[in-house]
């Protein structure tokens, strides 16, 4: 698929490019332990990254690319950012014509959706809330 259609889509949806990668910042302040991006996105082509930056797909168009990698970092977010998370991930793959993959295993928004709050609630649980200063000081250890 060439590169200019996803790099259009991503900016339009808000995602900024840097690099060979996109980002979607948060829409309020980070406290310095916690992530200032929601997602972030790599593009790769056969299995390998795709190097082209934000001024290399405006001035030539860009390559091609085959899929992309979409991260959420769950423990240095607080967990309201999930939903706004999960629908952005499927809002892109719905444009695209892509299916969405967590663990190898082609899944659906409200699937994993359940999976990201169960993951929250484990680390409630067994640690501290994800987001948290005290979260952020046990990760430091791990």
């Amino acid at each position: 698929m060439p590169r200019m259609k996803l790099h259009n889509l991503l900016l339009k949806l808000g995602f900024k490019s840097e690099d060979d990668f996109y980002f979607l910042d948060r829409p309020d302040k980070a406290s310095p332990w916690q992530s200032i991006s929601i997602l972030d996105i790599d593009v790769f082509l056969g299995g390998l990254p795709v190097y082209e930056t934000n001024e290399d797909v405006q001035d030539t168009g860009g390559g091609k690319w085959d899929w992309i990698k979409i991260s959420y970092n769950l423990s240095s977010l607080p967990e309201n950012f999930i939903d706004v998370s999960c629908a952005k991930i499927f809002h892109i793959a719905e444009e695209l014509g892509l299916k969405v993959y967590y663990k190898n295993e082609e899944i659906h928004e409200t699937n994993l959706l359940r999976i990201f709050k169960s993951y929250c609630e484990d680390l409630k649980t067994k640690y501290a809330a994800p987001g948290s200063e005290d979260l952020a000081l046990i990760m430091q250890y791990f």
